[in-house]
């Protein structure tokens, strides 16, 4: 017992943090979705087309054993392709060996695979599992693109997926544990691990980290694919990861680029990591001047932009995590716990970032290896950040699915989870200034002041009914690049300010839109 309480005691500390809650800049609502037949599962991929996902690889069972005959059991790898309808529960599926040859299959019933869609296609590389014609565990060197409509179409009508799968061998993607990205062009596979044989808890030497990201772009032919344009850079301590948040994002000035958070572990001690990298077209930074407390292992995450404030906003759904946050305190627990804590990373566009865990709570202690998808309704830039001025209310913002569930904190037993949830945000109000107390006696729309600016402006405008209010900011060629407005107002009159400081120089255009009125006016920036 007192052995029991020394470990106690050396492993968790908690100290003050001011909770947030009144000024986040939205909420967060969950909702079960039940879909009689829709498997349990993570640690897989995914890809979404028509209403509809497919859902390949990973494990049936929940956190993996510690010894070799309970680690990674064959019993438990996912072998089937399912389809799943969300709108008419369906669900369909079919076996990969039905279809595919024993090489072709198995890297796609392993665990652990990273994999991203591309318009209508799903690549997809390495994995761990079993390699049936070997009987050995390995991390399959492997490069699979799938069609996704086709793929779907014959699980459906229970006709050969064969012909929409194209496979290339390729010891450059052999890597499990990382995660897959793609940005302007280039295939990013980052982090993760070459893992061989039977899982050892203690002084396994069959798992080297790539300690890398690896850019890239994919040839397709008519019948193969193949590796072309291939850059690796390798950090030796940063890059030590695995397990990890990878999520796409903007910069103020809208350029993308890609931010890493947390991941596991470190190279020189068993830990998380707490400072996030950020990736773009040029290469890689380690940012020191932030350390993340929460939710460092893989979990579902949502990335939305605000084209207002130029703020980041990721957004990570429970997982395991070096800190518990209990009563306003951050408790820190070398042991990693699962969490049902819900965290928003804040970067904002003078590069600082804030961590604030919101008032909303995962149903149970899960989250671990899910995977967040995206409604199909939802606007978004070319990278698949969500545009956060563009929803306008309650939206869904898109799905939960997978994971596991544990029922302790350390330690216990735990599942695949096979509850969906539907994850709702609805945006706070954007402070709008209202100046005068008497009702308008009918719209319009100011010219901005001063004009010309640099880099703040007024724009003022009248409403006299109570309406649903769009104020939008273009360029000159028809493009928005702000949204200051996109709420119910009541009648009166209205002053906003406009920071043009993540534009550049030039003419823009202002527009007011309600039911009932629209007005267009010009705007000059110069810095």
């Amino acid at each position: 017992m007192k052995k029991f309480l020394l470990l106690f005691l050396l492993t968790v500390t908690s100290f003050q943090f001011a909770f947030a809650g009144n000024d986040d800049p939205f909420t967060v609502e969950l909702e079960a979705l039940n879909i009689p037949g829709a498997p349990g599962l993570h640690s897989f991929t995914f890809a979404k087309h028509d209403n509809k996902w497919l859902l390949i690889g990973g494990r049936t069972n929940g956190l993996h054993g510690m010894t070799p005959s309970t680690a990674f059991p064959r019993t438990y790898a996912n072998r089937m392709v399912y389809v799943i309808d969300y709108n008419t529960n369906q669900v369909w599926s079919r076996n990969l060996f039905t279809d595919l040859s024993i090489a072709q299959a198995d890297p796609l019933r392993s665990t652990n695979l990273q994999g991203i869609q591309v318009g209508t296609k799903l690549y997809v590389c390495g994995g761990f599992g079993i390699d049936s014609l070997i009987g050995n565990y390995e991390t399959f060197p492997m490069l699979t693109a799938i069609d996704v409509p086709q793929m779907m179409n014959a699980v459906i009508n229970g006709t050969s997926m064969a012909s929409s799968v194209k496979q290339v061998k390729d010891t450059r993607v052999e890597v499990c544990g990382g995660d897959m990205e793609y940005m302007n062009g280039f295939f990013y596979l980052i982090g993760g691990h070459d893992f061989r044989g039977n899982y050892i808890q203690v002084g396994n030497n069959d798992q080297k980290y790539t300690n890398s990201y690896k850019k890239f772009k994919i040839d397709e032919t008519s019948s193969t694919i193949s590796i072309t344009d291939y850059y690796e850079y390798i950090d030796t301590v940063n890059l030590h990861r695995r397990d990890l948040n990878v999520s796409p994002a903007l910069k103020p000035d809208m350029t993308p680029y890609i931010i890493i958070y947390g991941g596991v572990f470190q190279h020189n001690i068993d830990l998380p990591f707490q400072n996030p990298v950020y990736m773009d077209a040029n290469g890689c930074s380690v940012d020191m001047s932030f350390t993340q407390k929460m939710c460092q292992y893989h979990t579902a995450h949502l990335s939305m932009f605000d084209s207002v404030t130029g703020k980041m906003y990721t957004t990570l759904f429970g997982g395991t995590s070096l800190y518990d946050y209990n009563s306003g305190n951050y408790e820190r627990d070398t042991l990693v716990p699962f969490i049902d804590d819900i965290v928003l990373l804040t970067k904002n566009a003078n590069g600082s970032t804030i961590e604030e865990v919101l008032p909303a709570k995962m149903p149970g202690l899960l989250g671990t290896s899910s995977e967040m998808i995206k409604s199909e309704n939802v606007s978004a830039y070319d990278n698949q950040v969500i545009k956060f001025r563009s929803i306008q209310g309650r939206t869904l913002v898109g799905y939960i699915y997978g994971g596991i569930r544990a029922t302790l904190p350390n330690g216990g037993p735990s599942t695949a989870n096979d509850v969906i949830y539907k994850v709702f945000i609805t945006p706070n109000p954007v402070s709008v200034e209202n100046i005068s107390s008497e009702v308008p006696e009918k719209y319009s729309l100011s010219q901005n002041y001063p004009n010309p600016f640099n880099p703040v402006t007024n724009i003022e405008f009248k409403i006299s009914n109570p309406d649903f209010v769009k104020l939008k900011v273009y360029d000159v060629m028809g493009k928005e690049v702000s949204a200051l407005v996109n709420q119910n107002l009541t009648p009166g009159t209205y002053k906003i300010n406009f920071d043009g400081s993540r534009l550049t120089s030039g003419m823009y255009f202002y527009k007011l839109e309600t039911s009932k009125f629209t007005d267009v006016k010009k705007m000059i920036l110069i810095k």
